[in-house]
């Protein structure tokens, strides 16, 4: 009498019905008998406790099964995409760290022909290329270094050879007025500081014009290029030799009193009196001399400048009393106060 099964008795077709029970569910089935005729209706009950357990159970595995599954998915996802991807990147990052700090050879090594492998053999051709123009620079900077400290020693040397050219006279070799006149003042300056002496000279040549006009400027150059010689030869290293204009030469005897000073002037205008010279014999008195004046410092001032004047005056005062002779201001001094008197 109950409903199912009323109309499972007025269907044609099989029927399903889940009905809840006092502990179950239960599935009740219907099936027609026909054969030939309807003749009649199966009617069934199952109890679907055990087969919830079992479908319950499945659920439970397969939940299982697919977290495993998800989760191996992932870990092979994560160590293709590590293998692909993120370790490629790490290594490009590392290599350019690397050729950021300086280390122009670095290089990414992969393997596979991907877009990331592409974007590797990209990242190596553009260090190559940096690396090559770095050295390339780097040689021309090494080059042009060499080139400039070349020109800077060629620039020394050409400085170096234009202050001794500035210094010295071209025809004679020895130092010019100029040269001299700095080195005076500069024992002027000495003098001031510590206690010492030394001697100027003036000496020219006596007759220069009459043998320059007899035998012409190229011999006259020659024989003041011998007397030059020859006072080198009998002066010390330290002495201050210098062409001081025309034929006349002026000398600094450093650490040089009065009598010394006077024994060297007397030794340097014998040697060239007894020294030959080149047509000498048509000189006025049969030889070459030399005239020579002298001051000392401090004995006749401490001027540099006065000291060359006096000397120049003692000059003067050994042309008058017949030339080839040796004249120190004080006797210059001593004759014009005999004349005065």
């Amino acid at each position: 009498a109950d409903p199912f099964t009323r109309e499972a008795l007025e269907s044609d077709v099989p029927l399903t019905r889940e009905v809840a029970g006092d502990e179950s569910p239960h599935l009740l089935v219907s099936m027609p008998v026909v054969s030939g005729l309807r003749w009649g209706t199966l009617r069934a009950q199952f109890d679907l406790s055990e087969v919830n357990l079992a479908i319950a159970t499945s659920r439970k595995y397969m939940v299982g099964f697919t977290f495993l599954l998800a989760v191996s998915s992932t870990a092979i996802a994560y160590f293709v995409l590590s293998l692909q991807v993120i370790t490629p990147i790490l290594r490009m990052r590392s290599m350019a760290f690397r050729f950021g700090s300086g280390q122009l050879s670095a290089r990414v090594r992969l393997w596979q022909s991907d877009e990331v492998g592409q974007l590797g053999t990209a990242l190596n051709g553009m260090a190559q290329q940096l690396q090559d123009y770095t050295e390339s620079l780097e040689a021309q900077v090494e080059q042009r270094t060499e080139e400039l400290a070349g020109a800077n020693a060629q620039l020394v040397r050409a400085n170096a050879q234009l202050e001794r050219l500035a210094k010295t006279d071209p025809l004679t070799g020895l130092h010019n007025r100029r040269h001299f006149m700095e080195q005076l003042e500069m024992e002027v300056r000495r003098g001031a500081r510590i206690r010492h002496q030394y001697s100027v000279i003036i000496l020219d040549v006596d007759h220069f014009k009459s043998y320059n006009d007899t035998h012409g400027h190229p011999e006259g150059d020659d024989l003041l290029q011998r007397l030059a010689a020859l006072l080198q030869i009998n002066l010390r290293s330290t002495d201050v030799i210098a062409r001081y204009g025309g034929e006349e030469f002026v000398i600094l005897l450093l650490d040089t009193g009065v009598d010394e000073g006077y024994a060297t002037a007397r030794k340097l205008q014998q040697s060239v009196a007894a020294q030959p010279f080149p047509h000498e014999e048509t000189q006025p008195s049969g030889q070459l001399t030399i005239s020579v004046g002298m001051s000392f410092y401090p004995h006749d001032s401490r001027d540099g400048r006065k000291l060359v004047r006096f000397a120049d005056e003692a000059l003067y005062r050994s042309k008058e009393l017949g030339r080839n002779r040796v004249t120190r201001y004080d006797q210059v001094e001593s004759a014009i106060e005999l004349r005065s008197v």
